[in-house]
């Protein structure tokens, strides 16, 4: 009898625990829209944009689980938060650490990117714009080779680094957190 419990014990411990490695899970999207603006309204996924190495737009979303949406509307690149709305059993032995938006952009001036994310951290670099607007609650913004015309970034529980960068007139709103030069 012992042993019959200890193979299922194994044989469970097998099962489940072989379900608890990190989700790889990675989407691409490439466009060849020429966008104005960029939109992305993220809950707990960390943003990159970056130059791109061709004259096209990409997505890359890493251990996203389907929970971030890409659209493109009016000349608008948007990637969004959406609810998951997977089983709550779903969750019990697949985790997601350290998921994550890519943006690849070509070299082009961009009107306005707006960023708005609750958990993450941003970093951009390379990027054009004539406006930016970025906000985290929890998270680090990194700014390194950019130009910036003008606008905002907020910071409620972060630090921002700057590098190389011709920030133009913008305003920076840091409650809890350090201003980094470089």
């Amino acid at each position: 009898m012992k042993k019959i419990w200890l193979v299922v014990v194994v044989v469970m411990g097998l099962f489940f625990f072989g379900k608890l490695t990190t989700v790889a899970f990675a989407q691409e999207k490439d466009f060849t829209t020429v966008f104005s603006e960029i939109k992305l309204n993220l809950d707990d996924e960390d943003i990159e944009i970056k130059k791109s190495s061709d004259e096209y737009y990409h997505v890359n979303l890493l251990r996203c689980q389907n929970t971030v949406k890409v659209a493109e509307v009016d000349h608008q690149l948007k990637i969004f938060s959406v609810k998951d709305t997977r089983h709550w059993w779903s969750h019990l032995f697949s985790f997601s650490f350290n998921s994550k938006v890519i943006l690849e952009i070509p070299e082009k001036w961009l009107d306005k990117v707006e960023i708005q994310t609750e958990n993450s951290d941003i970093s951009l670099k390379n990027v054009l714009s004539k406006v930016i607007v970025a906000h985290s609650g929890n998270g680090d913004i990194r700014v390194e080779n950019t130009q910036i015309k003008t606008g905002r970034i907020e910071l409620e529980n972060g630090d921002l680094y700057l590098k190389n960068s011709d920030l133009g007139e913008i305003k920076f709103v840091l409650k809890n957190g350090d201003i980094r030069y470089k």
